[in-house]
């Protein structure tokens, strides 16, 4: 019986050393070995398999930029500076003309300048003397801010509106700086640009004010056209017969008026009158200044009376040459 008992026992404790030695696992269900060969049983990815492409990102169209002048290519509709060159009017070959007003001493006229070419869909182009500014220099400043703030133009009429005689040969890069200062301050931006310089009485004999305007990036502007409002006994009607009788009413016009009543006053018709007679009201004096290739040279007044060309272009390699 003893020998019996020990012969079992023997064989149990065999079969127990052979399940063990066999690699073999009873996993009961909720076991961890379980949940492993659960896990396990889930595909892994394939570390061949290349990843499917991601999708190209909407591109939104971008508008056509829209030149500034229709009726020009886009490669011309940029204003290009030309410093020092004169301009009596702008480009016969199309049919705009430039309004502009001088001195700017009644601020009150220069602001309902400004409501009427707004109210009208136009633009014009101021031309302060800089002691104006600085008279009133509240007013100015809110002035010259709305006209900005409108589009349009602000350039430099000099600041002490003095006549530019053939003797002088000092002072104009300090009277025109003085200017643009005035026009800086007042608009509280000193980084704002002029394009042109006026000078005052259209006195314009003084090669070292050329060389003075060219040296701040100044064109020199002039007119076709004076309304003459400025002068005793002006009217209404002189001043209409004086923009649009005289013979000089054509494609490019450049009209110059002034901050006086008769002026402010014949403003409104002036700009009705242009439409009525088949012209537009370019825009801003600096439209002018595109890109004039092909314009025959009768289109531009380029030296003053004992000019030399070096004088006018301050010795510049690259500046365009003048022609007369």
């Amino acid at each position: 019986m003893l020998l019996a008992a020990f012969a079992v026992v023997v064989l149990v404790r065999a079969s127990q050393g052979a399940t063990a030695t066999s690699g073999v696992t009873s996993a009961q269900p909720g076991s961890p070995t379980a949940i492993s060969s659960g896990i396990a049983a889930i595909p892994s990815p394939d570390p061949t398999r290349e990843p499917s492409p991601s999708p190209e990102p909407t591109q939104t169209p971008q508008p056509t930029p829209v030149p500034s002048f229709p009726h020009m290519a886009p490669r011309t509709a940029l204003p290009l500076r030309q410093p020092g060159e004169i301009f009596t009017h702008g480009d016969i070959r199309w049919p705009y003309v430039y309004i502009t007003v001088d001195d700017c001493s009644d601020w009150a006229n220069v602001e309902k300048d400004l409501e009427t070419v707004r109210a009208k869909n136009a633009h014009i182009t101021l031309f302060p003397a800089g002691k104006y500014i600085d008279a009133h220099p509240a007013d100015a400043a809110r002035v010259l801010m709305k006209a900005v703030a409108y589009g349009d133009e602000i350039d430099n009429h000099t600041y002490a509106h003095v006549k530019v005689l053939p003797s002088v040969t000092t002072g104009f890069d300090a009277d025109l700086g003085a200017q643009l200062h005035a026009v800086r301050q007042a608009l509280k931006d000193p980084t704002y640009e002029e394009w042109f310089v006026r000078p005052p009485f259209g006195a314009l004999d003084n090669p070292y004010f050329i060389t003075a305007a060219a040296k701040l990036g100044l064109g020199v502007a002039l007119w076709s056209i004076d309304s003459n409002g400025y002068q005793n006994g002006s009217t209404l009607r002189s001043v209409m017969k004086s923009v649009f009788d005289t013979g000089h009413f054509q494609n490019g016009g450049i009209i110059l008026l002034h901050s006086d009543d008769t002026d402010t006053a014949a403003l409104p018709f002036i700009i009705d009158t242009i439409a009525d007679r088949g012209l537009k009201v370019g825009g801003v004096l600096n439209k002018i200044l595109v890109d004039r290739s092909g314009t025959a040279a009768a289109d531009r007044k380029g030296r003053t009376a004992g000019a030399s060309d070096a004088e006018l272009v301050m010795g510049r390699e690259d500046y365009p040459p003048v022609q007369d």
